[in-house]
């Protein structure tokens, strides 16, 4: 039988074909993955409908359309080690369980820099002092300074030039853009273009929201089986917000403004293909255990590289939260069609006026970016000042004041 590129999606024409996780000419059981795909929108996992005998059609980073077959299965064939083979699935599935059961983290992008940048910026540098230096040598001498001096003469400094005798640590690696960066960055240029995008900011006080999770982190864990962290408040504080300010969470299409009475609500993760943001559907009737769940579920699977089309599809709002990666305040870019983004950062300590002192107080930058073409900036103020409320009195989310 032949495995085929599967059709994903209306909008999707071709696919790289990302690795295979069986090797040619190798045996494959029923179910087990052969091979992953990388779409612009997501990546896909191909297992066997059938046992047999694996071929490969294709090579790891070749471009195949909709309908090209990637592989052939030759099921008459018979496993030559089926003990092995079955130890091998055993195996795949104890790691894969493993992996999921992993708590929720997200890993911070380092940040490297090339070794030949380095040091042509070290080199600068030490020129720099040699100039200084010389020119120092150069000026002329200040009698009176000489004759009130009482501390011996400086004297000469003498430094040199590192020299490099090999240049084989100086690497230069081109690695292609995968399809999902490609489109990541082909839709923040579309963002840029297509609207006219606003930031308003605002600061929030996070002890009161940090005492209640201190005091209930606990039983919540206990009794929902996920940990509660501040996501949670904020999604149901964005959607008290999105209630009274529906533009907010509404989009235009031609020359109508779409309103909608749902939120799905989008959170950006992070993971190796680049930023993705699965979309939590109808937030606005989830309690903060299950939006917590939610989280996990999704932050998991962006892991595994695992999230499908309609995980990814279908946003009305998003939440960035650049402060896990420790930034103090950012602009996030839109996702359009959505016409509003809010932007969490690092809670750091700060003095701040409060009931006429001067006190110190876990605080948060928060940034709304929106769409001036359908959100007025009286409604932006207005949308961040509710969340700031909801967050620094939590009772507002549960009485929807």
């Amino acid at each position: 039988m032949e495995i085929k590129v599967p059709q994903a999606g209306e909008s999707v024409t071709e696919a790289i074909l990302a690795e295979w996780t069986k090797q040619d000419n190798s045996f494959v059981e029923k179910d087990e993955i052969i091979l992953i795909l990388e779409t612009d929108k997501a990546s896909m996992e191909i297992v066997a409908e059938k046992s047999g005998l694996l071929t490969h059609k294709h090579k790891e980073g070749d471009t195949v359309k909709v309908g090209a077959v990637l592989a052939s299965l030759d099921t008459s064939a018979k496993n030559p080690n089926p003990g092995a083979a079955t130890g091998a699935a055993a195996s795949g599935a104890a790691s894969k369980n493993s992996a999921d059961s992993k708590s929720e983290s997200v890993n911070q992008e380092k940040n490297t820099t090339s070794t030949n940048s380095s040091f042509s910026s070290n080199v600068k540098t030490r020129v720099g002092k040699i100039e200084s230096l010389q020119q120092l040598q150069n000026e002329p001498v200040n009698k009176s300074s000489v004759a009130n001096a009482s501390t011996p003469p400086k004297q000469e400094v003498k430094i040199e030039l590192p020299k490099v005798t090999s240049t084989q640590d100086l690497i230069d690696t081109k690695v292609p853009m995968s399809l999902v960066r490609q489109t990541i960055a082909k839709r923040l240029l579309e963002s840029q273009s297509v609207t006219a995008t606003l930031s308003t900011f605002n600061e929030i006080n996070m002890k009161n929201v940090m005492d209640l999770r201190k005091e209930f982190k606990d039983v919540f864990e206990k009794k929902h089986g996920v940990r509660l962290g501040f996501m949670g408040f904020f999604i149901k504080a964005c959607i008290e917000a999105l209630k009274r300010y529906p533009s907010v969470n509404g989009s235009i299409e031609d020359n109508n403004i779409i309103h909608r009475n749902y939120v799905n609500m989008g959170v950006a993760v992070s993971s190796d293909k680049g930023l993705l943001v699965p979309v939590i559907k109808q937030a606005d009737k989830l309690s903060i255990a299950d939006i917590e769940k939610s989280i996990v579920y999704y932050a998991t699977k962006a892991r595994n590289s695992r999230l499908s089309l309609n995980d990814l599809s279908s946003g009305t709002f998003t939440i960035s939260n650049g402060g896990v990666f420790g930034s103090l305040l950012s602009t996030p870019i839109l996702n359009p069609p959505q016409s509003g983004i809010l932007g969490l950062h690092k809670i750091e300590d700060r003095p701040i006026a409060l009931n006429g002192e001067v006190v110190i107080a876990p605080m948060m930058y928060v940034t709304l970016s929106y769409d001036h073409c359908i959100i007025d900036g009286k409604e932006s103020v207005g949308f961040l000042k509710t969340i700031k409320e909801c967050i620094e009195e939590p009772s507002r989310i549960l009485l929807e004041v």
